[in-house]
């Protein structure tokens, strides 16, 4: 959304932006503390409530939630850093031929897919073998 200009109108639009993306950095530093480096409750807590400005109830509900889904935060930032691949792949593909909108449409036109498929849809547009 902020680069169609969602947030154009002053910085202070970008802060709940921000602020989940600060989120989704803090997700990834729990799940491994959690399940890598065996943090205990309190500590991961206390680790949210400082890096993620959370107060203590919304920081206990996360902590619960990435306790119980080992695994999730990254396996969400794979799949993001892989769909920006995909992204500036069909970017140097097509050049000032690519539109924003066409490039959502070849993904999410077929629903919830595997990352694997993803990739050969993008692959299969950009080659003219499907069409959005």
């Amino acid at each position: 959304m902020a680069e169609l200009g969602a947030y154009a109108e002053s910085p202070w639009e970008s802060i709940g932006r921000l602020k989940y993306e600060l989120l989704r950095t803090v997700r990834l530093v729990v799940d491994t503390g959690i399940h890598d480096r065996g943090w205990d409750f309190e500590q991961t807590v206390d680790y949210v409530m400082e890096n993620a400005g959370d107060d203590r109830g919304t920081a206990e509900y996360r902590v619960l939630r990435y306790t119980a889904y080992p695994g999730q935060a990254t396996a969400y930032m794979v799949g993001l850093l892989q769909l920006l691949d995909l992204r500036s792949a069909a970017e140097a593909s097509l050049g000032d031929a690519f539109d924003l909108a066409t490039f959502h449409d070849v993904l999410l036109g077929s629903g919830n897919i595997p990352l694997a498929y993803a990739r050969t849809l993008v692959e299969q547009w950009l080659t003219g073998e499907a069409t959005p």
